[in-house]
């Protein structure tokens, strides 16, 4: 096996670092998935009104879910 020199050390390490804010950013990426009854999946165009409509019912769900853990957690019953 070869070893590398200084350049090709930085280069390697440059490219890892690359991949690895590839990686990231494509985890942070929005996406809309939704699945038949039969349990095939479909990733919806992230700018179609049917995935911008799926993402405000997730995000309206997920604010609920968020005040009832607060509640919850100050000891009051939510109405």
């Amino acid at each position: 096996m070869r070893r590398r020199g200084r350049l090709g050390s930085v280069g390697a390490a440059v490219g890892d670092l690359a991949s690895a804010v590839r990686r990231a950013r494509a985890g942070r990426a929005i996406y809309v998935r939704t699945y038949d009854t039969a349990g095939q999946g479909r990733t919806l165009d992230p700018a179609s009104d049917e995935a911008k409509a799926a993402l405000e019912a997730a995000n309206r769900l997920l604010e609920g879910l968020a005040e009832t853990r607060k509640m919850h957690e100050n000891g009051a019953e939510r109405p």
